[in-house]
């Protein structure tokens, strides 16, 4: 299987990137040889390159990869159903920042914390937070995906 190009989002050696090799190595396909990969950029020129017809597939967020199913596009691999864990998210703070910055960055970390506590019991509310994307059918199920990545975190 050899597809013309893959795009692994906008800079190689970025996670994204990382994690497409290694759902490639988990299929039994190599970056570089079966399938190519190239940086393309941000998420409006991964979608032209794709609809042009430049590149074979893209990787892309959950709410994105519902939008391109609408448009009648097929996913190819989805990254929540390998059997590895990457992360996806993190908060970094210098030293320096949590010497000088302690109950601000307390504050932001209790913030974050309670949108992740009503991203899990409040649905209608999240949803209408996540209200810049229109498609209340994506909506849903971009809730859903979240929801679930944050099920096993304890309040």
């Amino acid at each position: 299987m050899l597809l013309d190009a893959y795009n692994c989002n906008s800079r190689y050696g970025s996670l994204t990137d990382l994690a497409l090799g290694e759902a490639l190595r988990f299929h039994k396909l190599m970056p570089g040889r079966d399938v190519a990969v190239a940086q393309v950029g941000g998420w409006g020129e991964r979608v032209t390159a794709l609809v042009s017809g430049s590149i074979d597939g893209v990787v892309v967020q959950v709410d994105q990869m519902f939008q391109l199913e609408k448009l009648g596009y097929t996913v190819l691999i989805d990254l929540r159903k390998l059997p590895f864990n990457y992360p996806t998210q993190g908060i970094i703070a210098s030293k320096e920042s949590l010497r000088n910055r302690r109950e601000s960055l307390k504050g932001f970390l209790k913030a974050y914390i309670e949108g992740i506590k009503i991203l899990r019991t409040e649905r209608e509310l999240t949803i209408d937070i996540l209200g810049k994307i229109k498609d209340r059918e994506i909506l849903s199920k971009t809730y859903d995906v979240y929801r679930d990545v944050f099920r096993g975190f304890r309040m």
